[in-house]
């Protein structure tokens, strides 16, 4: 299922290093050398890859466009929408604790317009409850929190390069 995923959608990004706060998935080796055409289809293989699928809950923002929800639902999991804070416009990360149920079984934050989600109490919050966490940087790309760049706080960071992102490649 993957396998042919990878062979559809996905190219070789060549040498990436999280090591060195290369953009790149500290956990999961095998994807962080990968590129997608669409963010829709690296957050897809990224809930693929962590075993996300039917009957799950992935709790992420309301307010991002519909790619985020679109690769929850096409794994087969419900997306669950937690409010976001008036001033960044991020996960609100005091909210999350209440929507956690036990069909929950990843937290996704969006980073939106260059500000990070409050990684340090996400991952928080992710240990204490046995979670996993998949972040859409695509619009984060260089931007960081506590001295760590977006991306590199979960198990899997998401980034993009289609036209309408920051660092845009030419099309989608």
């Amino acid at each position: 299922h993957i396998g042919q995923f990878k062979i559809d959608h996905m190219g070789h990004a060549g040498n990436v290093d999280p090591a060195r706060g290369d953009i790149g998935c500290h956990q999961h080796p095998d994807l962080a050398r990968t590129e997608f055409r669409h963010r829709l289809f690296a957050l897809r293989l990224a809930l693929l890859a962590l075993g996300v699928g039917e009957g799950d809950e992935v709790i992420t923002a309301p307010n991002s466009d519909a790619g985020t929800a679109s690769a929850i639902y096409h794994v087969g999991a419900k997306p669950v929408f937690v409010d976001v804070e008036p001033d960044t416009m991020n996960l609100d990360a005091g909210l999350l604790e209440a929507a956690i149920t036990p069909r929950t079984k990843a937290i996704l934050p969006v980073h939106p317009y260059g500000h990070p989600a409050d990684m340090p109490r996400i991952m928080e919050l992710a240990r204490k409850h046995g979670l996993l966490v998949i972040e859409d940087a695509c619009l984060a790309l260089g931007a960081s929190i506590a001295g760590r760049g977006t991306g590199l706080w979960g198990e899997i960071g998401c980034f993009s390069f289609a036209s309408t992102k920051h660092l845009g490649g030419f099309g989608s």
